[in-house]
């Protein structure tokens, strides 16, 4: 094996774990009570802030998906 592919092996259990730490945060948030009445949040009618949000939201799943792909790669039989 070579050191590259010793590399690439460590750099994608890195980002295996932060995926799962990562879910594991999400999970305990969607679980725990929510004692805050978000009253601090602000709506906002621009059409700019609203493309923001979509463009950041897109941006995680398409993360998400390049995990997902690259582990069911790595495990599939060759």
């Amino acid at each position: 094996m070579s050191m590259d592919a010793f590399y690439l092996q460590w750099i994608g259990c890195a980002f295996g774990v932060l995926g799962a730490l990562l879910l594991l945060w999400i999970g305990v948030k969607l679980i725990a009570p929510d004692d805050d009445d978000h009253g601090n949040v602000q709506s906002s009618d621009k059409l700019l802030a609203a493309i923001q949000t979509i463009i950041v939201a897109d941006l995680v799943m398409s993360v998400d998906n390049v995990i997902a792909i690259a582990g069911a790669a790595h495990s599939a039989p060759r």
